[in-house]
C-alpha cells in the first residue's frame, strides 16, 4: 500500500468523521410550565421540523408558517419567528374552549431576540385575531447530549495512523545509506 493509497483512505474516514453533526436535525426538549414537550430542529439552529407539548389538555404540534414559522437559535437557544413576529403552534386537537387549530401556542418575540429567560404566551384565536391571554411564562430549552465517536472509530483512525507511520518508517530506512 503506498503513501498516497493511505492517506486518501485517511482523508476519506476524517470526511465522514467530520460531516458537521450541526446540520442534523436533533430532538430537543422544552419545558413550558410544568409541561414537558419535543421538538425537532437542526443543532446549529433552523426552522423546527416537528413540535409537540401539551399544555392544560391542549395539545400545540402545528407549526406556523411563513413569518410566524417557529426557528431554533442556538445561540441565545430559544425559539422564535422571522422578524418582526413571534413564532406560532396552533393545536391539532379539540380541547375544551379551544376548537382545533383555534388556540396559538406563541414564543418569544423575535424583535426582541434573546430576551432572558424565554418567554411564551398562549391564546385563542377570535376570527383570525389574537384574543386574551390564558396562559404566559417562561420556557426552557434542553439541548441534546452530545454523541460521542464511536470506539471502533476511534480503533480505525489510531490503525490508520499506524500505516502511515510504519510505511514513513520504512521510506526513511530505504533512504539511508548502508554502512559498509
Amino acid at each position: 500500500m503506498t503513501i498516497s493509497a493511505i492517506k486518501t483512505a485517511s482523508a476519506a474516514v476524517f470526511c465522514a468523521l467530520a460531516t458537521p453533526s450541526a446540520a442534523a436535525t436533533v430532538t430537543f426538549q422544552i419545558d413550558i410550565g410544568s409541561a414537558t414537550g419535543m421538538f425537532d430542529a437542526p443543532q446549529a439552529g433552523g426552522l423546527l421540523t416537528s413540535f409537540n407539548i401539551t399544555l392544560n389538555g391542549v395539545t400545540f404540534d402545528t407549526l406556523g408558517m411563513g413569518m410566524s414559522a417557529p426557528v431554533y437559535n442556538a445561540v441565545d437557544n430559544d425559539i422564535r419567528g422571522n422578524p418582526g413576529t413571534e413564532a406560532s403552534i396552533l393545536n391539532s386537537v379539540a380541547a375544551p374552549d379551544c376548537p382545533a387549530l383555534s388556540c396559538v401556542l406563541s414564543l418569544e418575540d423575535s424583535v426582541d431576540p434573546g430576551v432572558v429567560p424565554p418567554l411564551y404566551a398562549v391564546f385563542p384565536l377570535e376570527m383570525g385575531i389574537p384574543g386574551t391571554v390564558t396562559a404566559a411564562g417562561e420556557y426552557s430549552i434542553t439541548p441534546p447530549a452530545p454523541i460521542p465517536l464511536p470506539a471502533p472509530a476511534l480503533m480505525l483512525l489510531g490503525a490508520l495512523a499506524g500505516l502511515v507511520g510504519l510505511r514513513q518508517l520504512k521510506t526513511r530506512q530505504a533512504r539511508q545509506p548502508q554502512a559498509a
